[in-house]
């Protein structure tokens, strides 16, 4: 009963599609492409985690959107993405080269849904308290104070 939706039109989506066909997984995966803010929140609010195998990437802005939804996040066990994800407490790391770990910490979540509950509300929370627009004023403010104060 997981129904498993892939967003995005990275340089690896057809690489994905094609592995999903050579697995025969059919309509067990849907690929999306490309979706609107809209509707990308209205997907993560109707999900249960947010998968996240990526190994390369910058800033990952889909990780926050997902905490902000309240979701918990399984994710690549590398940076930037151990910045964020605190395992056990907002989602989980696995090893990018373990399958088995992946599975494992997917399943962990969709079969106990108040621990998965619970790491989205902490998500959640550490969203509002370090990227909220009035923490990074805040942050602003605190580097501005420190730059004048140098100079004094």
């Amino acid at each position: 009963e997981v129904r498993r939706l892939v967003l995005g039109d990275g340089p690896m989506r057809k690489a994905w599609e094609r592995y999903a066909a050579d697995l025969r997984l059919g309509t067990e995966v849907s690929f999306r492409g490309y979706v609107g803010d809209e509707e990308k929140v209205r997907l993560l609010n109707g999900s249960s985690v947010l998968v996240f195998p990526s190994t390369v990437e910058g800033f990952v802005l889909v990780v926050l959107e997902a905490f902000a939804c309240g979701k918990p996040v399984v994710a690549s066990d590398v940076e930037p993405l151990t910045d964020l994800v605190q395992e056990g407490l907002n989602g989980y790391l696995a090893d990018p080269g373990d399958p088995r770990e992946w599975g494992r910490k997917i399943a962990d979540l969709l079969l106990h849904p108040a621990r998965a509950e619970e790491m989205g509300r902490n998500g959640r929370a550490m969203v509002r308290s370090k990227y909220s627009v009035a923490s990074s004023v805040d942050g602003l403010v605190e580097m501005y104070r420190a730059v004048r104060a140098g100079r004094s």
